[in-house]
Formats: structure tokens, sequence, C-alpha cells
């Protein structure tokens, strides 16, 4: 459908509008809180050359790597849909941050994502990407709960009966969840049924080409940018001189990317969240709630903030024809 001269009007309003809004809230939540003060404060003390080359600068060069194995992911993830190039597809992933900024867990960055795709049915790729999405829910799942059990054993938080129980109900979600998004293809056929919805059939059609191949390329993908965002943390964590081993650093990360997915958060309100996070799960192995607070909030900071601002920027910019 070819947009009227009305509608491109509001459209582009809209598009400022988010803009506007999108920017100030990041200035509120980036600058007028404690956490900022605390990063300026402190964030020299840190600062020496082998603790920027060794920590903060792989930390930040892993950005690109995170968004654009995602970029890529989501490119592979619509390609039977549409088929786009890859800076197509890292604007669409930006823009899809920007958008999510204000959704519980950034489950409304589909929407920014689809503003790129110029053919493919909207609907058809919201749900795709969605499936995209599920694989990294399983992959944070699966890491987070073998953290949960070490991290149980570890600080012998309950005894072996109730360890023993938790890793085998861990196990059971994990196969449940590996065994739904395996199924995937199926929802095809659950809407050929003509039973609920059948309007929609068509938009779920394109899963029945889903096959274990295509869906354990994505599976992959999602468990490398899962270790390319807990290694970013670990960096920071020793950027910052939080005294932990590597061994217990990747299990707490792994249980804090748990807890983030358990509970329902909006990016706006997230440092907060995030900082509780770290310290409760960080804390009973070191006492240095300032460093991990830091590490924390610098993580969201480079890889939340920076790439929702240039998803601001590019969703003023981008030019909807349809």
């Amino acid at each position: 459908m070819i947009l009227t001269k009305t509608y491109r009007i509001w459209i582009t309003a809209g598009k400022w509008l988010l803009a506007i809004i999108g920017f100030a809230f990041i200035y509120k939540q980036v600058f007028l809180n404690s956490e900022y003060e605390l990063l300026r404060s402190n964030f020299l003390n840190y600062y020496t050359l082998s603790n920027i080359l060794y920590f903060f600068i792989p930390a930040v060069l892993l950005v690109a790597v995170n968004w654009g194995v995602e970029s890529y992911k989501w490119k592979y993830i619509i390609k039977p849909l549409e088929n786009i190039h890859m800076l197509q597809a890292l604007k669409g992933v930006l823009a899809g941050v920007a958008t999510g900024f204000f959704t519980p867990n950034r489950v409304g960055e589909f929407g920014g994502r689809i503003l790129y795709l110029n053919h493919a049915d909207k609907i058809s790729s919201s749900i795709s990407t969605i499936a995209g999405s599920f694989a990294q829910l399983i992959a944070t799942v699966m890491f987070g709960c073998f953290a949960m059990a070490a991290y149980n054993i570890d600080l012998h938080l309950t005894n072996y009966y109730i360890t023993a129980l938790l890793f085998f109900v861990a196990i059971i979600l994990i196969s449940c969840l590996l065994l739904l998004y395996y199924n995937f293809s199926k929802l095809a056929d659950l809407f050929s049924l003509r039973l609920y919805l059948p309007r929609f059939y068509d938009k779920f059609s394109h899963l029945k080409n889903a096959n274990a191949v295509y869906l354990s390329k994505i599976m992959w993908l999602s468990i490398f940018r899962y270790f390319t965002f807990c290694i970013q943390y670990i960096l920071l964590l020793y950027f910052f001189q939080v005294n932990i081993s590597i061994e217990h650093a990747f299990v707490c990360v792994s249980l804090i990317y748990l807890l983030h997915t358990a509970i329902p958060t909006v990016a706006i309100i997230e440092a907060g969240v995030r900082g509780a996070g770290a310290l409760a799960v960080i804390g009973p192995y070191t006492h240095q709630p300032t460093e991990i607070l830091l590490a924390a909030y610098t993580l969201w900071i480079i890889n939340i903030i920076l790439p929702s601002l240039l998803g601001l920027f590019l969703i003023a910019r981008i030019n909807i024809k349809n």
C-alpha cells in the first residue's frame, strides 16, 4: 500500500516524536541518576593503560560483535521472506533496540526491525523475529540454569537433595524449551486446522520450511552472542578491579542474565535493576559494591544506551514507503 501525503506527514511526525521522547528519556536515565554520578566520579580511578588496553577497549569492541552477530542472525531468519543486505539488517536491529527501549524485556524490538523491510509481510516477519528471540531465550535459560546449580553448590545455599531437585527441574525446563523450539514449524500446522484465527494461517505458513538445520544455525548464533556479552561483562568486572575468579565471574554473569530474563523490566529503569541484581549475585564473593555497580552500569551504557541512540537517529531518518 502506497502511503498518501497525509499519512506520510503523520508518520514523519510520529517518528520525530518518538526520537525526541527517546532522547529525553535516555538523557534523564543516563545523566540524572546516582549511577552516572558514581561512574563520573570513580571512572578515572581505574583509568590505567593496561586496564584500558586489556579490558575496556575489548569490551567496547565486542559491542560491534554483539550487534553484528544479532544482525546476521536476523538477516538469516527473515531470508525466506525477504533477502536483505547486512547493512539493512544492522539498521533494522538498531532501530529495534530503540523501540524495545520502552517495552518490558525489550519485546518491542521487532517493531523497529520491520521498518527496514520493503516487501516481506510485517506480521510474518514479526513471527520469524520472535523465533530468533526464543532461541536467545533458550541460550540464556540453559546456561543460567547450570550457573544457578553451580552457584548453589559453591555457596552451599541448600542441601544436596534440593540442589539435585533444582538441577532435575532445570533439565526438564531446558528440554521442553528445546522441544518447543525445534517444533516451531508445527505452528503452521496448528493454524492449518482452521480452528483458531484462520485468517492468520498465511502469516504462519512460511514456518513449514523451518527445518532442524535452519533452526540449529539460529541457535548456535544465539549461543555465540550469549558468550559475547558474557565476556563483555567479565571484562568490565576486571576493568573495575572486582576481585573474583574467572570461573565464579562466568557463573555469576550467567545467573545475572537469567534474573534479567525472569524479571520483566523496561530499559528506562533497567540500570537500577541490573545494579541490584549484580550486587545480590556477586556480593557473596567480594564486598566491592561500588565496583560491581560501575561494571553493571557501564555495560548498560555501551550495550543498550549507545545502540538505542543510534537507533533513534535511524528511525527519525528512515523513509517509510509502504
